[in-house]
């Protein structure tokens, strides 16, 4: 169940969301190629997100989200499904200087969540910052972007073949033509 608003006063659009999913016969991969059946898992949540087009070439985005994950059945009932944070948020704020440039920075928040479907052990929250900028003149669009601005070291995710650094200071750069 869902609802959006769109001010009247101003360019913006503002959207909330509950969600109560549930998924039956949901299974996962041990490795060697042996699958186990976990039953059932339940998800609910709620999804915030709103963005506005402020004076002065300001844009603003931003979103949070609640998610509460349960296995149900099997060896592992009522534990969350690993990998799942509980809260995560962004926030993008822009400004575009009318001559063609565009000079952004936000922040990610992912939670700490289950790193194993047993719960032995938890992932830690982070925080991380991004910056971006481009420059549009007629049909050519030039755009660099920065994530992880900081270069913050942290485990993204585990399976079953092990656990995974997240992406560190990560730079690209993108020319584009539209016609």
């Amino acid at each position: 169940a869902g609802l959006k608003y769109e001010p009247t006063n101003f360019d913006g659009l503002f959207t909330v969301a509950y969600y109560d999913m549930r998924q039956k016969n949901v299974t996962r991969h041990l490795g060697h190629g042996i699958i186990r059946q976990l039953g059932k898992v339940k998800s609910r949540g709620l999804e915030l997100e709103g963005t506005a087009q402020l004076d002065q070439g300001w844009d603003l985005r931003g979103s949070y989200s609640y998610n509460k994950t349960e296995q149900v059945g099997g060896t592992e009932n009522g534990n969350e499904m690993p990998n799942a944070p509980e809260h995560t948020a962004n926030l993008w704020v822009e400004r575009e200087w009318g001559n063609g440039f565009r000079v952004g920075g936000g922040v990610r928040y992912i939670g700490n969540r289950k790193g194993d479907f047993a719960n032995v052990y938890d992932l830690d929250d982070v925080t991380l910052l991004d910056l971006g900028a481009s420059y549009t003149r007629d049909n050519i669009e030039a755009r660099l972007n920065v994530a992880n601005l900081t270069d913050k070291v942290y485990v993204a995710n585990c399976g079953s073949f092990g656990c995974f650094y997240g992406e560190g200071r990560t730079v690209t750069a993108k020319v584009s033509y539209k016609w």
